[in-house]
């Protein structure tokens, strides 16, 4: 940042220069060149780096074996899904955040989310 403490508390909060589109002037590339770090040098939605290890190159999702579409029959005996790893706004970067005391002390505990008319 290139200043001393007591600057930075004068000027108050800093934030650091943003670049858009780092792609089209090769801030993404080792090599310098424009592009993105693929082997097509473009943005791929289908993974080229997948498709040579011989797995699918496309996103792909997979019901849970115990889900309300994989076993419908368990459906009416446990009719709530458990989510976990939610993150509140709070905790969005996970542990550099954490370790503030002033943050970390809204999520001393386990939280649970429960719609309302399911809890009644």
């Amino acid at each position: 940042m290139g200043m001393t403490f007591e600057e930075l508390r004068e000027k108050g909060p800093f934030y650091p220069k943003f670049e858009y589109k780092k792609y089209e002037n090769g801030l993404l590339r080792p090599d310098g060149k424009p592009g993105f770090k693929t082997p097509t040098e473009k943005f791929e939605l289908s993974s080229t780096i997948f498709e040579m290890c011989g797995h699918d190159p496309l996103p792909s999702h997979n019901e849970p074996p115990e889900s309300p579409v994989s076993t419908p029959e368990l459906v009416e005996e446990y009719p709530l899904i458990l989510t976990t790893g939610a993150k509140n706004s709070l905790t969005l970067s996970l542990s550099p955040t954490l370790r503030l005391a002033k943050i970390g002390r809204f999520e001393i505990d386990s939280s649970v989310r429960l719609f309302w008319k399911t809890g009644v």
